[in-house]
């Protein structure tokens, strides 16, 4: 059962918001060289790419924080985090003053938290 003092709330946000993400990035008619924030994060895997890792990655987070297993959920927050740190150093490297940068910055470390919280709170 979900606990009122773990960061579950913030899994489900994060999940929410890469599937939002992905499915902007997915039907977009703009391609994410055209946007200044994101040349960086399109050279370095196509847009396809991104909108598929966000859908599924997302989908997986906030599947794993409903399921509520400590280790899946831990897997699902850290893969999660990672995406976010990627996607914002992408953003940092091409536009260093974007807010956008604090927004990813803050939901990796939100996963890593929540990562070692569920793995610490389950043992």
């Amino acid at each position: 059962m979900l606990g009122r003092r773990e960061p579950w709330w913030i899994e489900l946000l994060s999940g929410a918001v890469a599937v939002s993400w992905a499915l902007h990035v997915a039907v977009s008619i703009y391609s994410l060289d055209t946007v200044p924030a994101y040349r960086a994060v399109a050279r370095f895997l196509p847009a396809d790419v991104w909108a598929a890792v966000g859908i599924v990655g997302g989908t997986f987070q906030v599947a794993a924080t409903v399921c509520d297993r400590a280790k899946v959920r831990a897997a699902a927050a850290y893969a999660m985090g990672v995406f976010w740190l990627v996607l914002a150093d992408g953003i940092r490297a091409s536009l260093p003053s974007s807010p956008t940068v604090m927004l990813f910055v803050g939901f990796a470390a939100a996963n890593a938290i929540a990562a070692f919280h569920a793995l610490a709170a389950r043992q």
